[in-house]
């Protein structure tokens, strides 16, 4: 994580986290998509942090290894069951976000409208 920010993931596919969220899931009630974060502590042990009833950060990661969550919201919306669309990661699948530095006339941030030719 980077300023709060998810900037690079690994899928792995990890029993205990399956049913830690499983367990979330159904004793919540929850439906649609909770966002959670775990801290997976040196003693072995998982610790819920925080849940966010929300896209997070790390969504993007998710996507990328084969998660169509929106697909199957879209399927639910209508009425149907989402079996068809794929709601498990792909494992060993790594991503990193990739900020580039960008330099930028300060006319450009004063006067935005104004026409440039560079």
């Amino acid at each position: 994580m980077r300023a709060g920010e998810t900037d690079k993931a690994i899928t792995v596919d990890n029993p205990t986290l399956r049913q830690l969220a499983q367990s979330i899931g159904q004793k919540q009630q929850h439906i649609g998509n909770l966002d959670i974060d775990v801290f997976a502590a040196t003693d072995g042990e998982y610790y819920v942090l925080e849940m966010n009833p929300r896209f997070g950060g790390g969504f993007p990661f998710s996507y990328e290894a084969g998660v169509n969550l929106p697909g199957a919201i879209i399927e639910w919306l209508h009425g149907h069951d989402a079996a068809d669309v794929n709601l498990s990661a792909t494992p060993a699948v790594a991503h990193a976000k990739c900020d580039h530095l960008v330099r930028i006339h300060p006319d450009r941030l004063l006067h935005p409208q104004a026409q440039y030719h560079d």
